[in-house]
């Protein structure tokens, strides 16, 4: 019996329980379309950092030498110079498309950063508040994503001056509502526990109260939902500078070159194909990211808005 008592060990002396980081990063390693996307990304973004050292070329430069004899784009050759060929005016396809992911990466990135933030906001205080606030908040939100989206931004854009900025703002303003729904469902989970009831009567302010309890467990899930919208937002915006209201010339983007490369595709048909498969490549890096993520923060699908 001694023994057996001697073996016991005392409370508090096993293995520490596993972190939320530890326990995050094995539930979203066991998914491989997860760490594709998540791959595909990283190398997106290791591109576009280091895209003045990838670049053979600046990516504006008209070559001397970037024409055929006859004037035509030189073709794909596989070794240097032009690894990717040239375009229609003798400039290098692989140093446009590494500063395209620059473009892409940029017009992704800050338009679903905007639209985190607003949703965030809209999302908690509607669903904190309650009552006629919400419901004022949610019917802007109906009618805002009532909007085909694509039409409802290339009337704004076509509006302003053409810029980053103005393909930006124009993105973010109509995308912000569905991450308010998103926040909007989590706020009303959490607004519902015990502990805020509590906070609540030990008067706690509410300031205090979203601070400490609703943003931390709104902004994870919100997060992990925005990773979706930045593949769906860089596709926008290739959309956009397709038809010519997007991102300005002469900067690379994928949108406008596949735009321009769409008259020569007979004779060069790499300029339609490469700015193509970029494309598609990173929409589905994020989109492997983004569901990966949200597989991981939110198993079944308990907060998606409503």
């Amino acid at each position: 019996m001694a023994a057996d008592i001697a073996t016991v060990p005392e409370a508090g002396t096993g293995p520490p329980p596993p972190s939320v980081l530890r326990q995050f990063w094995v539930t979203f390693r066991s998914q491989p379309r997860a760490l594709v996307g998540g791959g595909i990304v990283l190398l997106l973004v290791a591109v576009a950092v280091f895209a003045p050292a990838l670049s053979p070329n600046p990516p504006n430069l008209v070559l001397p030498n970037g024409l055929t004899l006859a004037g035509a784009p030189i073709p794909p050759m596989f070794h240097m110079p032009f690894i990717l060929g040239t375009d229609q005016v003798g400039r290098d396809e692989l140093s446009r498309l590494v500063y395209g992911s620059r473009t892409s990466l940029l017009v992704g990135t800050l338009s679903t950063v905007l639209a985190l933030i607003a949703g965030i906001v809209v999302g908690t205080a509607s669903g904190y508040f309650g009552g006629t606030f919400d419901t004022l908040l949610m019917r802007v939100v109906d009618v805002i994503m009532s909007l085909p989206l694509l039409l409802a931004v290339i009337l704004l854009a076509s509006l302003m001056r053409p810029s980053v900025l103005t393909v930006v703002g124009a993105i973010a303003f109509f995308t912000w509502p569905l991450l308010a729904r998103v926040a909007r469902s989590q706020t009303l989970e959490v607004r519902r526990r015990p502990y805020v009831d509590a906070a609540l009567a030990l008067g706690a302010s509410h300031t205090r109260i979203l601070a400490r309890h609703v943003l931390p467990a709104v902004f994870p899930v919100a997060l992990t939902y925005s990773t979706l919208q930045v593949a769906s937002n860089i596709l926008t915006a290739a959309s956009l500078s397709f038809l010519g209201i997007g991102v300005p010339p002469p900067a690379a983007d994928w949108g406008s070159m596949t735009a321009q490369g769409l008259a020569y595709y007979q004779v060069a048909p790499w300029l339609v194909l490469f700015p193509g498969i970029a494309l598609a490549l990173t929409t589905l890096g994020f989109n492997y990211l983004g569901d990966g993520l949200r597989l991981t923060v939110d198993p079944y699908g308990r907060h998606r808005g409503g």
